[in-house]
């Protein structure tokens, strides 16, 4: 019975509130002054000295524990942690760390600025400000401190990379177009974490969703030089946020619908499902869904990365990676109903720590593939240990096809495919911290899906620790923390080169937890988006994309084309014609109907010295549209071989109208929106055929909201050319104090050329006052205590098993997220016990910070 009841305690001790110890508990770093800068700085026996090096190993919002005695705060690094949210400080512990007491156990900060004793003090630290700090030229250097905090910490933009510069920070081959602090975010986040990216079919504009410790926001980037919020979606603090977004045509409502999936780990929010089909002016709360009270991650299968919208033959599937169930296996689930997402199969193999899908069309790879179609779609499963690849044809029955790992792994965290699905990109977490290597990348070939082999590394040139990447033509973007954005040249895919960088994070380039998180780089637009824990968002222009090879693109945004005729595309090569390129396209059918056409995919081809245009030739069937609809495809192009890169123009829409439709015009929905917004923005439509260019002017007319008292007076004209149908947004400033009741203006079209007007006008409300944010979830409360049958009686041997397997599983998942102290679960007639207790180094592999 004494046996059982340590069993009991240490399985609620490893099971607390409900679920399995988080990603963020327990990430304690200790600091005294007779520390040494060694190992994890993990226990009270094994502290560190430095306040920089103890910030370096601790994980993303991690907290520091100081010892009683003096601290010389002689970096910039050192001072930097102290001064900014990086790292949850904890001053006054004895020195054995058994007591904390800001009296008793002073910890003693010495060499401080004057400016920031005051905040220093309010955390419990006893402060010493010392003239060298004042420029006796020792020490780290103030001015360059406050220089750098300002520039993590205010927003900036836009400034062009020269002599090595944007705006302060590090660069070369990379613009600043924008950055927005934290401080400038409404929900007033303390850290960012990753970043999604999303055009809205309806408006054409861009927007960035940025993961937060409190929450997700969303930012218009459809001016990149001026983000402007949109909304805030609240949650509960944690550290560890991912988006993923799907888009669809909705032929009921014609328009198209946007969702975004919103996973955290350490928190219970569960799925947090947004509703962003109110852009361009607000986002909704649908609801906090799926049995799981948390995952680590989430990866999206049957969707193109650059519109959201599903590929050919494909359907929306949502994988939940690292959940509280199924083991932290992946569970996939359905998206036909995308406001309820419905569970259809899960992995059997243990933890999931990130995937990435890959539609695969090499006859060798379908062949590997036991549920293959006329295609093969694989996920890629970064399960800390091993790089593992899933058949997901039917996601309803995955099956794994391989597992594979290379030497020195110490934490498989992510990666991605090239385009052309051959290789696959790995990121480790923690070799670079615990080996002492420089930036490692794992290039495996999986051109045989049943046996990866390891083809390729690139190394950096110091230990930063690469966190996230993904392709886009030749161009692999890594968000790699305290580096910022490092840009790989992958025109040889196993022999990667670096050719640009932007350092979001100037204090250094150590292998911390710090700078940035994330990377998007699929938009239309080709800006790409990254998000800083500490600096926030950036939105930034890539320069390296120019080759003396040439640059391919479209050479118009969209065409128009009658049902029954051939869609015609011409894409141009620019700028140089000296190697032989190529370029993959693919057709993905948007808003026609895919039942009636047949998926379309090929290759362009130029020889040296050829720099003619190239033409993609797409039959679209007489019957593909009725009743006067004009539907939408796109041709995107991938791929590019030869070392040509691509231009700005790489996704082309195709106009798909029915033979003798007009033109009209029209507007998307009826707006309404709060005061505090500052903007009203009206969608206009051109409906019913592409061909022919037209015009036609707008103005506002006053309701019960009158100009320059509740909205500025706004009117011009709306232009479209031959072949584009894209929706255009008229802007409207919106003014004044807040109302008791809702006050509406109305938005005017008029003296149309080229199109007719299905409504002269919409209109546009005011709301009376902002509607309350929706309130983050509520804990989920505990389980209640397991229970015997009364009173000191015998135990079914069944519970105690499964106790001791739930202590297990427990045991080894404390063990692997929180690296310290280093757990093992023994068990079994041979030990004639049970206990977690501590591993030695040669009998466990060191699993780490989760991202």
């Amino acid at each position: 019975m004494n046996t059982l009841r340590k069993l009991l305690t240490l399985s609620l001790l490893l099971l607390p509130a409900g679920h399995v110890l988080g990603h963020g508990d327990e990430d304690i770093r200790y600091l005294s002054p007779d520390g040494h800068d060694h190992g994890g700085c993990d226990s009270a026996h094994h502290a560190c000295r430095s306040i920089a090096y103890a910030a370096g190993q601790a994980g993303k919002g991690g907290e520091l524990r100081f010892a009683e005695g003096s601290y010389h705060v002689d970096e910039l690094e050192d001072l930097f942690y102290l001064t900014t949210e990086s790292a949850i400080l904890r001053p006054g512990f004895s020195a054995d760390f058994h007591h904390r007491d800001n009296q008793a156990h002073q910890s003693l900060l010495i060499g401080i600025p004057a400016e920031h004793r005051d905040a220093l003090e309010a955390l419990g630290f006893g402060v010493i400000v010392d003239d060298k700090w004042r420029g006796t030229g020792q020490g780290a250097d103030p001015e360059m401190l406050m220089a750098l905090m300002g520039t993590v910490g205010a927003s900036a933009g836009p400034a062009e990379c020269t002599d090595g510069t944007a705006a302060g920070f590090a660069c070369n081959g990379i613009d600043l177009i924008s950055q927005v602090a934290l401080a400038d975010f409404s929900g007033t986040p303390s850290g960012a974490n990753d970043v999604w990216g999303f055009v809205d079919l309806n408006s054409e504009r861009e927007y960035a969703l940025v993961g937060l410790r409190n929450g997700m926001a969303v930012f218009d980037i459809a001016n990149p030089a001026a983000p402007v919020e949109i909304g805030t979606i609240p949650g509960t603090e944690t550290g560890w946020r991912d988006i993923k977004v799907l888009q669809f045509f909705d032929a009921d409502a014609q328009r198209w619908q946007a969702y975004a999936y919103v996973s955290a780990d350490g928190a219970n929010d569960r799925l947090t499902v947004v509703d962003l089909s109110g852009l361009p002016n607000r986002i909704e709360l649908v609801g906090r869904l799926t049995p799981d009270l948390r995952a680590h991650n989430l990866a999206m299968s049957g969707v193109d990365f650059s519109l959201n919208i599903t590929l050919p033959d494909r359907d929306a599937v949502l994988f939940q990676a690292g959940s509280n169930l199924n083991s932290g296996g992946f569970r996939a689930f359905s998206l036909n109903n995308p406001r309820a997402p419905a569970l259809i199969s899960q992995g059997q193999f243990g933890y999931m720590h990130d995937g990435t899908p890959m539609l695969l069309h090499d006859p060798a790879q379908i062949a590997a593939c036991p549920n293959r179609t006329q295609v093969c779609e694989v996920l890629a499963d970064f399960n800390e240990s091993t790089l593992d690849l899933w058949d997901i044809t039917d996601p309803a029955a995955p099956a794994r096809l391989s597992s594979v790992s290379y030497p020195n792994a110490r934490y498989v965290h992510s990666g991605s495919w090239s385009e052309d699905g051959r290789y696959v990109y790995v990121h480790d977490e923690l070799a670079e911290r615990d080996l002492g290597i420089n930036t490692t990348v794992h290039i495996f070939d999986v051109g045989n899906l049943l046996q990866p082999v390891l083809a390729g590394t690139w190394t950096g040139t110091d230990r930063a620790i690469d966190h996230n990447g993904y392709p886009r033509g030749n161009r692999y973007y890594i968000s790699h923390y305290t580096r910022g954005l490092t840009v790989l040249d992958i025109t040889t895919p196993t022999a990667p080169v670096r050719v640009g960088h932007f350092d979001s994070f100037p204090v250094s380039n150590n292998p911390s937890f710090s700078g940035a998180w994330g990377v998007y780089p699929f938009l239309p637009s080709r800006n790409i988006l990254i998000s800083d824990i500490q600096a926030g968002l950036f939105v930034l222009r890539d320069n390296t994309r120019e080759s003396v090879h040439g640059m391919l693109q479209f050479a118009t945004p969209g065409v128009a084309v009658t049902a029954g005729n051939t869609a015609s595309v011409e894409v141009a090569r620019v700028g140089g014609d000296e190697a032989a390129v190529s370029v993959g396209w693919e057709l993905i059918f948007g808003s026609v109907d895919g039942s009636l056409m047949p998926a379309a995919r090929g290759r362009l081809d130029w020889p040296a010295n050829d720099a003619a245009p190239r033409s993609i030739d797409i039959d679209m069937p007489a019957d593909l549209v009725a009743n006067g609809a004009l539907r939408r495809a796109f041709v995107r192009l991938v791929d590019p071989v030869g070392g040509a890169g691509f231009g700005e123009q790489v996704i082309a829409s195709l106009f798909v109208a029915e033979h003798g439709s007009p033109v009209t015009l029209d507007f998307l929905g009826t707006p309404r929106v709060e005061r505090s917004a500052g903007r009203a923005l009206v969608v206009v439509r051109r409906q019913g055929s592409a061909t022919g260019a037209v015009q036609v002017d707008y103005a506002t007319l006053a309701g019960s909201a009158q100009a320059e008292v509740d909205f500025l007076p706004a009117s011009g004209t709306l232009l479209w050319a031959d072949g584009d149908a894209t929706a255009r947004v008229i802007e409207v400033a919106v003014v004044g104090e807040a109302a008791t009741q809702d006050r509406s203006f109305e938005v005017t079209l008029s003296n149309a050329l080229g199109a007719t007007t299905s409504q002269a006008g919409t209109p546009v409300t005011i709301a009376a006052s902002a509607a309350p944010p929706p309130a983050p979830p509520s804990p989920s409360p505990s389980p209640p205590p397991p229970s015997s049958d009364g009173g000191g009686g015998s135990i079914d041997a069944g519970f105690l098993l499964l106790l001791a397997l739930l202590s297990g599983y427990a045991c080894r998942r404390a063990a692997r997220l929180s690296r310290s102290p280093r757990l093992r679960w023994v068990a079994g007639v041979q030990h004639e016990r049970h206990a977690c207790e501590r591993a030695d180094d040669d009998q466990y592999t060191d699993h780490g910070e989760e991202s």
